[in-house]
């Protein structure tokens, strides 16, 4: 963000977050320092991967392309998709930062909004559901900004949806602006 800052020579009051997939994994670590939390007005989160148990650690045997991938990881291979490649050391990356990662966007004090694809086979809703409902009840608990959550028909990452799905961001991050006039596209 400092580099961007000194590229475009534009010094930035507030950054409204937008993440999809592993990405919000990347925004949830870069979150977890105060200094980069500051500036931080909103975060939208498409199809978060912020179970780790359910996706990476301890896929179910129905989820055919996360356990066949888990077990060739275990039997010392690595896995291939495009230009990712899984191994051992992911696993035990995700981990490590698992046990402290959830506790630290539930206590994260910025607005947030999920959106889930309701057939997203990666993250299905119903874990993304109990995850939510624990982040946004930790969060009313202790008075900290809102977490909205909603669920369309997509799948993971909203590929499906993204017009839509960038029309509810676009309504999220101006809500969390009032003073900042509404773009309409023609």
């Amino acid at each position: 963000m400092n580099k961007l800052s000194e590229k475009i020579n534009v010094n930035f009051k507030t950054i409204d977050y937008v993440a999809t997939c592993m990405g919000t994994v990347v925004l949830g670590l870069y979150l977890e320092k105060e200094e980069n939390r500051a500036k931080a007005n909103s975060l939208t989160l498409f199809s978060p991967l912020y179970t780790f148990d359910y996706s990476f650690l301890n896929p179910p045997i129905t989820s055919n392309f996360l356990y066949n991938k888990k077990q060739i990881i275990e039997s010392g291979n690595q896995f291939h998709l495009g230009n990712a490649v899984e191994g051992k050391s992911t696993y035990e990356e995700i981990k490590k930062f698992s046990k402290n990662f959830l506790e630290n966007i539930k206590n994260l004090n910025i607005e947030t909004l999920c959106l889930q694809g309701k057939n997203d086979v990666l993250v299905p809703s119903s874990e993304q559901f109990k995850l939510f409902t624990e982040i946004i009840n930790n969060r009313n608990e202790k008075e900290l900004k809102d977490v909205y959550y909603a669920e369309i028909p997509a799948v993971h990452c909203l590929y499906d949806s993204i017009y839509p799905s960038l029309i509810e961001t676009s309504d999220f991050i101006n809500s969390n602006h009032p003073k900042q006039k509404k773009l309409i596209l023609k």
